[in-house]
Formats: C-alpha cells, sequence, structure tokens
C-alpha cells in the first residue's frame, strides 16, 4: 500500500510565544507540526527554520549547542522548537519574522498549553478561580519566561484548597503567576493570607498590577524586600504552613532560602520548590555547586524530620522539576499529608 506523505505546512512564530530557554536558546511549542526528533529517532524531524526567510540551522543541534554558540543552531525536539537566532539577538524584538516549514500534524491540532512535554491542563481556571483571559495576559507578557508552570501551579492551588492553611509564604514571586493561583484558592476557601516576597522593581510592580486583576489583593501581601533582609521575619507570622520557593538558583542564595524556610516552617508544614530537576538545576547555578537540588538534598542530609520528594520526568512532564518537602518530626502522629509522605519514604 503506497503512504501518502503528510503534507506540508508553514507557520509564523509569533513573539508572544516565545520563552527564553538558556544562553542562546529560545524555545517555542509548534501544535501545528508533526512530532520532531526524539531519542529514539534523533534525525526524524523534516522541519526548515527561517529568519526573515533565511534558512537558520544546522537543525538537528544539540541544546548545549545551542545554548552555548547559537548562531541559528535548532532542534525540533517532539512538540517543542528550541532555536537560535542569526546573530543570538533576542527574536522577540528587532522586529525580524521567523517561521518554520514541515508536515502538518495529523488529526486534531491540540491546544498549545497542553504539549511541549512540560506541561498540563490547568485546573485552577474557571469562575470560581482565575480567567483564562487573565493567564493568557500573563503569558504574553514581556517577563513572562519566568513563570511556574501549569503542574507547578496545579499542586500549589490543590494543595492550598486542601490544607487550608493560614499563613503561605511565597519566595520569588516574578509577576504573580503562581501568586494568583494560592491567592485564588484562599479565596474560595475564605480564609488564610499569602505573602509574597519580590524585590525587583519592576517585577514588584507587575505582581501587584496583577494581583489586582485576580481580584486576589484582600488575600496578598506583597513584600518589596529580600528574603535576607532582617525585616522580612517581623512582616511575617511565627509560622507559615506553606512555602513555595522559586527565586534565586545558585547554590548558596538556595541554601539560605532553605535555612529560612526550615526557621518558619509549621509541623507537619509543606515546602515546595521549583528548579529542582536533575540536569536543570545545575545549569541554572551560577556557582557550579548543583544549584537548588543540591542545596536540599545537603540541607535535609541529616534532618529525619524532611521528607523529600523529587517530581521529575518521566512521572513529571516539566524537565525543571518540582520539590516536595513535608516537615514531621520522628514519632509525630502520622495523618494528613505527613503521613502521605512517610509512606513514600517507607
Amino acid at each position: 500500500m503506497t503512504q501518502v506523505p503528510s503534507q506540508e505546512v508553514t507557520v509564523p512564530i509569533l513573539a508572544k510565544h516565545i520563552d527564553a530557554e538558556d544562553g542562546h536558546c529560545w524555545m517555542t511549542v509548534l501544535p501545528e507540526l508533526g512530532s520532531g526528533d526524539t531519542a529514539a529517532d534523533p534525525g526524524a524531524s523534516q522541519a526548515q527554520l527561517f529568519e526573515n526567510g533565511a534558512p537558520l540551522g544546522p537543525a538537528h543541534a544539540s541544546h548545549a549547542d545551542i545554548r552555548a554558540r547559537g548562531g541559528g543552531l535548532f532542534s525540533h525536539w517532539g512538540d517543542v522548537l528550541y532555536f537560535s537566532t542569526s546573530d543570538n539577538a533576542d527574536p522577540r524584538t528587532g522586529g525580524r519574522e521567523y517561521t518554520i516549514r514541515g508536515p502538518r500534524r495529523e488529526g486534531e491540532i491540540p491546544p498549545r498549553h497542553v504539549l511541549g512535554g512540560s506541561e498540563v491542563v490547568p485546573s485552577f481556571t474557571g469562575q470560581s478561580f482565575i480567567d483564562r483571559a487573565l493567564l493568557d495576559e500573563m503569558h504574553r507578557h514581556d517577563e513572562s519566561s519566568g513563570k511556574s508552570s501549569w503542574g507547578t501551579r496545579n499542586i500549589l492551588h490543590a494543595f492550598v484548597l486542601s490544607l487550608q492553611p493560614k499563613a503561605v509564604l511565597e519566595i520569588g514571586a516574578h509577576i504573580g503567576s503562581a501568586s494568583i493561583v494560592m491567592a485564588a484558592a484562599l479565596k474560595a476557601t475564605g480564609s488564610g493570607r499569602l505573602y509574597c516576597v519580590e524585590p525587583n522593581d519592576a517585577y514588584f510592580k507587575h505582581l501587584v498590577e496583577f494581583i489586582g486583576k485576580a481580584g486576589v489583593a484582600d488575600f496578598v501581601t506583597p513584600l518589596q524586600m529580600f528574603s535576607t533582609a532582617p525585616e522580612l521575619r517581623s512582616r511575617l507570622p511565627e509560622k507559615i504552613e506553606i512555602i513555595y520557593l522559586d527565586a534565586n538558583h545558585s547554590y548558596s542564595n538556595a541554601a539560605h532560602d532553605i535555612a529560612l524556610s526550615d526557621q518558619l516552617l509549621a509541623d507537619n508544614g509543606l515546602l515546595l520548590l521549583d528548579d529542582v530537576g536533575p540536569s536543570v538545576s545545575p545549569r541554572l547555578d551560577p556557582e557550579g555547586r548543583g544549584g537548588v537540588r543540591q542545596a536540599l538534598l545537603d540541607f535535609a542530609k541529616h534532618r529525619p524530620d524532611l521528607h523529600v520528594m523529587f517530581m521529575e520526568p518521566p512521572m513529571w512532564f516539566n524537565p525543571c522539576g518540582l520539590g516536595i518537602v513535608c516537615k514531621q518530626s520522628v514519632g509525630h502522629s502520622r495523618h494528613g499529608l505527613g503521613s502521605l509522605f512517610g509512606w513514600l519514604r517507607s
């Protein structure tokens, strides 16, 4: 039987759909194209990438080379394009046009946010929580590349809904992609307060703006300061039930923030840490000491009351990973999520 070749399609790559990856590498999801390279078939993709009509390449480049060298190297991997520009400039600015041509995806084209090997369907949208239009606005924002993944926000949302904490702390709030999700859960339960620590002037301005647009300002206290600020402790409750850490990714800064979180975290409380993936965490650490993941492992090494769980591939779609720590002393009665983490370690 003769196989009919897939129809080719040329797809414009819009600036609002491009995220910074690392170094000279940028990334975008390609819902319209058939799947690209895989570990089993690293030369599968037939895609051609163009900058103002001129071809870029070579294709099938290693992601490490794209990050380090750039110069037009690209990789169509699965449903994601990892690419660089001809002169390593930001593809979202400067008015250049980027297009990609390749075989059209067979069947129905899925939503962008459920592709990419690093995203899942968000559970926190709808009338009771957050308007999807606001999330889309935040994702189109110039600073959106620092956002938390859908999966991470799903878990944060579920924990806040389920535990109904009196106090939640976020260290490294950025522009508020996770903040509004946790605050929406607090609003749904009708109690509790989120404290958002963000030192950057521009990020803090956008954080406050989006908290207002989400209608959750009554449940949030934004704090413009570093986590190292001596006055931070006086602005927080004595104990926090849930802490989300997504701040500076160097080993030394992460070690400080983990130690601070340990001091603030209530018994049976939860600490969640972004960017702990085994390949991502070392790459994000400018000190070359293993980043957030290694800082957590070192801190928890001799602490039997800290039960550590890593959400990472292949079980977890996002290579950035998510760390979940339950603070529960040995000998305490096990209940709720504490017993879950004790069971997972047994």
